[in-house]
């Protein structure tokens, strides 16, 4: 190769920057800075397999005042994110800012050159949006590479005997209790109502305490059970026009009480959030050593 052409091709190129945003059940983005324009053709198109393989087909990637500030290489977490920064006004920026799933946004960074004939990328950035910065004008999206995860404090799992899941409901990620409250639900009549008390016969028939902690529905509102007592159920707030349409068709579901005796009675124990097995404590008091 002779010296001329070795300059020619690594001077005076023009680097293009390519992003891929994916916000999880929503879209998935292909922007690029380039900026010229070719009518209503994407503004750069890049082959299938580039720029690496996962892209099956030629992609199109459309223009965008979109940069970043700068990418670093390096091992160290505190130094390891990058900004990106699109307008506010762009439907990317507000995907992100109003997404409120579990899974992370992604975002993969990569460089190549204007004119280069064999289409050569650079994959400068893989990782994830940790943190959303709006302004008036931009969006500045804090990114970090997905090593950085293991530093960052997650929500810890509480050791301790009782359930930790909140009854009749499934967590995003189809964990929690799972049990749907419909299939608990069970018609009664209200026949006496005083301010947050009320009487319903049917309740007697089971233990007391079966409808601690459950849920009455009436009138299209849910009033938490506070205690369950004989026929007489306390609610947590009166419900405005009861005492007045006497008596009432309603509907009651019952409570948990967080032990796994009573995950069984719903026949849910597989579900059980707590550590029932322990049966002792290091807060006890006791010497250790």
């Amino acid at each position: 190769m002779a010296f001329s052409d070795y300059l020619s091709q690594i001077f005076g190129k023009k680097a293009i920057w390519l992003y891929k945003i994916v916000v999880p059940g929503v879209a998935t983005y292909y922007v690029t800075s380039r900026s010229k324009k070719r009518g209503n053709a994407p503004s750069f198109l890049s082959s299938a397999g580039k720029p690496d393989a996962t892209f099956l087909i030629d992609t199109g990637w459309t223009s965008m005042a979109i940069l970043n500030g700068g990418v670093t290489q390096t091992t160290q977490s505190e130094k390891a994110e990058v900004m990106v920064s699109l307008p506010t006004t762009s439907e990317i920026a507000q995907a992100v800012i109003n997404y409120d799933g579990q899974a992370d946004v992604s975002v993969s960074i990569w460089q190549t050159f204007v004119g280069d004939p064999d289409e050569e990328y650079a994959s400068k950035f893989a990782g994830r949006v940790v943190t959303v910065r709006p302004g008036l004008l931009a969006v500045d999206l804090v990114c970090e590479e997905g090593f950085t995860a293991m530093s960052r404090s997650s929500v810890a799992q509480v050791i301790q005997r009782p359930c930790r899941h909140a009854h009749y409901f499934t967590n995003d990620d189809g964990g929690g209790c799972r049990l749907d409250i419909d299939d608990w639900k069970q018609a009664v009549s209200i026949t006496v109502a005083t301010g947050k008390i009320v009487t319903v016969p049917l309740a007697a028939l089971q233990p007391d305490g079966t409808y601690t902690a459950g849920v009455l529905f009436w009138s299209g509102n849910e009033y938490f059970i506070q205690s369950h007592v004989g026929s007489v159920l306390t609610l947590e707030k009166t419900p405005v026009g009861l005492s007045g349409v006497l008596p009432a068709a309603a509907e009651i579901a019952p409570g948990c009480n967080l032990t796994p005796e009573n995950c069984i009675v719903f026949g849910n124990i597989a579900n059980f959030g707590g550590f029932w097995f322990m049966t002792e404590t290091p807060f006890d008091g006791r010497a250790i050593g």
